[in-house]
């Protein structure tokens, strides 16, 4: 779970849960109220972001959120797991015409320039008008897949 102060409010996006037998990921979103110490689900509307954890949450100068990359595990052939890392970018910005703060609308940015590497895990600063990428993990290691097991046929 990311979690960022914006304006008065803890807004909290996605993470997951795992209890060893069984995991999911999350993509909604919940804002902490601090003047009436209330929490509410955020109503949001068009293209969201996959579920997913270990994102960037960052907010910009114009009063929009950004989610950034992330993480997240999806069952396979055979109900094999295997971990997914992901780069994309979604804005989230706040209904105009809503007095309570309880809608908002995502929307998918292209993305131009260079971008870091596939990567997760990474850790951001905010600074005025740009926003600092630093560190992360890519598991992947030469002739492995993502998951942490060989593509290479075993032989019998």
């Amino acid at each position: 779970m990311m979690m960022i102060y914006f304006r008065k409010w803890l807004i909290v996006f996605g993470g997951f849960h795992d209890n060893l037998r069984d995991y999911k990921f999350f993509n909604d979103v919940f804002a902490f109220d601090l003047e009436n110490r209330t929490w509410t689900k955020l109503i949001t509307t068009g293209t969201e972001p996959s579920p997913r954890s270990a994102c960037q949450f960052f907010p910009t100068g114009d009063g929009r959120l950004v989610v950034f990359g992330g993480y997240c595990k999806e069952k396979g052939k055979k109900g094999k797991e295997k971990g997914r890392a992901h780069q994309d970018m979604f804005l989230l910005s706040q209904d105009k015409h809503d007095d309570t703060g309880a809608r908002w609308r995502w929307q998918a940015v292209k993305q131009v320039g260079v971008r870091p590497s596939l990567r997760t895990g990474i850790s951001n600063a905010v600074a005025r008008d740009r926003v600092f990428l630093f560190g992360g993990v890519a598991d992947e290691e030469a002739g492995e897949g993502s998951d942490g097991e060989s593509d290479e046929e075993e032989e019998e």
